[in-house]
């Protein structure tokens, strides 16, 4: 493919096919494929999956994350392995990946932003919303990577359906090692400018069809779930059932927000679902073990899950193994 590279800082090229992108000033290996129209593989975008390694045949890369558990030893050990979500290239550069067939997904870019509000949920976890410069347009489930100047990137879901507009929420969750959950926890005030790149992900509310849902969330992975289950209650037409897996009582929030989506039209089930059994406005037990307890059979209902890895490769291996739901209509991310 033809393109121009006057404002590009690197020329890119796929060995298996030949295709050339541009590389812009900032831009990861990911970023600027996905935005040029190439379905490159990928999962969390933020180095902690591998799902994006890539050979580097030729050229010289700038690595955002040196230490990034994508790379397993003997990756790095090879030396040509790099994961493209955490490379900028340093001129002309070329790669060795499987490309997916194109599709017609939203391409991600860059945008400064403001921080409008950051509101407390529970004694970790936090709403942040922010306005952005530039438009994005998104589907809901995804996510994007939102970066603070010296610390670093983190990868957060929108909570929000995308209505067109510049604002964009976030359900942070703050971890003692986290340095930009951290940061937005303790020092960050409305106004402060952070800048957001994406969006990303696959895990993303399949629009077509009037099949039931079942949307799953552990801890943050509230926002995409929450996203999800906003836009599949504006259709009218499918039966959705929302289940917020915590650990214990003081995890629980939104349930004002719980309350009004479930008197949206009477179609819409939200639940509840405390692992250690605490308070008895709320259902006792694992997440998973509840929806199999309301649902023995999910074949016919899209499923969608968001949270963290153990609960989502857990709860995949209970569905998947005992065939409870089918495997095509099952869409997940984790929350690494």
């Amino acid at each position: 493919m033809s393109a121009s590279y006057t404002d590009a800082t690197a020329q890119v090229t796929v060995a298996s096919t030949g295709d050339v992108f541009a590389c812009y000033r900032d831009q990861t290996l990911l970023m600027a494929g996905l935005s040029s129209g190439h379905n490159l593989p990928y999962e969390c975008a933020s180095g902690g999956c591998g799902s994006c390694r890539c050979k580097l045949v030729s050229g010289v890369v700038e690595t955002l994350w040196p230490e990034a558990p994508g790379l397993s030893v003997r990756d790095r050990r090879r030396g040509d392995i790099v994961l493209m979500c955490q490379s900028r290239p340093l001129g002309e550069v070329t790669i060795d990946v499987r490309v997916r067939r194109s599709n017609d997904m939203p391409r991600p870019l860059s945008t400064g932003a403001v921080i409008d509000r950051i509101r407390p949920l529970t004694h970790d976890m936090m709403h942040v919303t922010v306005l952005i410069e530039r438009p994005m347009i998104y589907l809901p489930g995804q996510f994007a990577i939102l970066e603070l100047p010296g610390l670093g990137r983190r990868a957060y879901s929108m909570a929000n359906s995308d209505d067109g507009g510049k604002c964009l929420a976030f359900i942070v969750k703050v971890k003692p090692n986290g340095c930009v959950s951290r940061d937005l926890a303790i020092r960050r005030l409305p106004g402060e400018r952070l800048s957001i790149e994406g969006p990303y992900g696959h895990a993303y509310f399949r629009a077509d069809g009037a099949r039931p849902v079942v949307a799953i969330a552990g801890g943050s992975g509230l926002a995409p779930m929450w996203a999800i289950a906003q836009a599949a209650s504006t259709q009218g037409k499918r039966d959705i059932h929302l289940y917020f897996g915590v650990n214990s009582a003081r995890d629980v929030c939104f349930t004002e927000e719980f309350a009004n989506l479930s008197s949206i039209g009477g179609r819409v089930r939200t639940h509840f679902v405390v692992r250690d059994g605490e308070g008895a406005a709320f259902r006792a037990g694992l997440v998973g073990d509840a929806v199999v307890d309301d649902f023995p059979d999910l074949k016919q209902f899209d499923v969608y899950m968001a949270g963290p890895p153990a609960m989502i490769d857990a709860v995949l291996k209970r569905f998947v193994d005992e065939s409870r739901v089918d495997s095509g209509r099952v869409f997940f991310d984790r929350f690494i």
